[in-house]
This record gives structure tokens, C-alpha cells and sequence, in this order.
């Protein structure tokens, strides 16, 4: 009987195929990560601006004319991805600007509108919105206090 060298055709395939497979589960893999990875980050991106906002009505610093009563910095949901900001004073604004998340991420749930209000007073009642791409999203919470965090939430 002659000596069989090397491996079949067959072998060849089968061994091509499992690693294919495995390739093909560490790309999913990975992409999961990535967005998930994407998504937290734009939710950090999104409570470190809205934080800001808070000092910034804090400090009392504003450009409203001279006898305007400062209330404080306004943020508005403006599209599923911007937050419009202003200055409020006496009810009208000043000082406009924009924030927009990372593309791909959208924001959800956010009110139509947060007032924070001047000399740490918080803001009217506790406000949640999620940070989503896909099956995965984290919760930026604002309590009434005025703190704010960042939370996993439940995936689909």
C-alpha cells in the first residue's frame, strides 16, 4: 500500500470553512464592541457638554442686557443628533449655539426643552434621554437636583 502524504481535498475544505467561521463571529464580534464602545462614548460626550451648560448657569455669567433677569442656560432638542443652547434671559435667548453627537448615534426621549437654572436650583423635574446605534444605548439622567449620570441601559 502506497503512503498517503499531505491532507485530502475534503480535509482542505473542512478546515478553510471552520476558520472562515470563526473569522466571520470575531468581525461581528468586534463591531458589537466598537459600537458599544462608540455609543458610551457619545453618551459621556453628551453629560460632560450638558454639565457644562450647568456651570455655566451656576457662575451666573451672561450676556443678557443690562436689567435682564439671567435664568439660566437653555437646551433644546433640535434633531437626532443636535442639541440647540442658549443663554435665557427675561425668556428670550442669547448667545445660541449647537452640540451634535458622533454620526451614526442618535439621541431619543429627550424633552422639549432644560432650563438650568441659576445658583445650582436645579432644573424642573427628572429628565432621561438615550444615546443609541442599533440594539445598544445608554441613559444620560438629569435628577432634579441638577446631577447628572450616565447609565447602560437594558439592551433589546
Amino acid at each position: 500500500m502506497a503512503k498517503k502524504n499531505g491532507f485530502s481535498l475534503i480535509e482542505i475544505v473542512v478546515v478553510v470553512g471552520i476558520m472562515g467561521i470563526l473569522a466571520a463571529a470575531g468581525v461581528a464580534s468586534y463591531n458589537k464592541m466598537n459600537d458599544r464602545a462608540q455609543v458610551e462614548q457619545a453618551a459621556q460626550m453628551l453629560a460632560t457638554q450638558l454639565r457644562t451648560f450647568q456651570k455655566q448657569a451656576d457662575s451666573g455669567v451672561n450676556n443678557c442686557n443690562h436689567g435682564v433677569e439671567f435664568d439660566g442656560v437653555k437646551v433644546k432638542y433640535s434633531g437626532p443628533r443636535k442639541l440647540a443652547y442658549c443663554e435665557s434671559c427675561g425668556g428670550g435667548c442669547v448667545g445660541a449655539g449647537e452640540f451634535e453627537l458622533p454620526n451614526e448615534v442618535v439621541l431619543q426621549g429627550f424633552n422639549p426643552e432644560i432650563l438650568f437654572r441659576t445658583m445650582s436650583r436645579g432644573v424642573d423635574g427628572g429628565i432621561s434621554m438615550v444615546v443609541t446605534k442599533g440594539a445598544i444605548s445608554y441613559q444620560v439622567i438629569i435628577n432634579q437636583a441638577g446631577g447628572i449620570s450616565v447609565a447602560k441601559s437594558e439592551e433589546q
